[in-house]
């Protein structure tokens, strides 16, 4: 019952980032200041909507949940009425959570490259350590994919900030709203597919064969130590 819980809130979840990605680059087609107005208002009434389901849909859900289990519902009834409140705000005032997601949109690219540089830092670190641990093949696909990553989220926030000559960035708001929207739905994809298949957890064992049987050893002497206290009691 928790698993099949879990996954129609996966799914949810990836509905509602899918929609809002689709959203987004159907904004970011159309051209013009008007076309961003109109797409801020409507990612704004596609959340407030669906905030307001979500909280709803939480709050008899932790209802019934108190109600079955004879206990209160304060924690899970909280969390819920402050997405209720995040709802119920983003239709009341819509014009300033229109303003609240341009100012979003102006963040995301500084976010972008700070989240760059970190992940390219990381990868340049785990180049050294594989050195050192002489285990660079086996971490070099991963490695990889971090410049990689790294370098794109640079660039990509990089041009969003760079004007050109006529004082417009060269990834212009139309292209951001391309951007998100397509991030958007490839996360509702990794989303759905967290669904059905569940990440490995990979436990490394590291130690030399010293180690080993120096524990060896050690574990002789205890157990010769217990056999003569034994003796002794006897």
């Amino acid at each position: 019952m928790k698993d099949l819980s879990k996954k129609i809130s996966l799914w949810i979840t990836a509905a509602i980032v899918l929609t809002i990605g689709i959203l987004c680059i159907v904004a970011g087609a159309a051209a013009g200041d008007k076309a961003g107005a109109d797409a801020y208002k409507g990612i704004t009434l596609v959340l407030g909507i669906v905030s307001l389901v979500v909280a709803s849909l939480a709050l008899v859900f932790a209802l019934v949940n108190s109600i079955v289990n004879k206990k209160g519902f304060a924690a899970a009834g909280l969390g819920a009425a402050m997405l209720l409140a995040i709802g119920i705000f983003f239709i009341v005032r819509e014009t300033t959570a229109s303003n609240l997601i341009a100012l979003v949109l102006d963040f995301i690219p500084f976010l972008m490259i700070v989240a760059g540089a970190i992940i390219l830092v990381d990868a340049i670190l785990s180049i050294v350590f594989a050195i050192i641990k002489k285990d660079l093949k086996n971490e070099i696909i991963g490695i990889i994919v971090e410049i990689v990553v790294a370098l794109i989220a640079i660039i990509l926030g990089s041009l969003c900030l760079i004007k050109k000559d006529n004082g417009d960035t060269i990834i212009n708001m139309n292209a951001r709203f391309i951007i998100l929207g397509v991030i958007l739905c490839l996360y509702s994809v990794y989303i759905l597919l967290l669904s059905f298949f569940k990440p490995v957890a990979v436990v490394a064992i590291v130690g030399s064969k010293d180690d080993t049987k120096k524990d060896a050893v050690d574990a002789d002497v205890e157990e010769v130590k217990a056999d003569d206290t034994e003796k002794a009691n006897e």
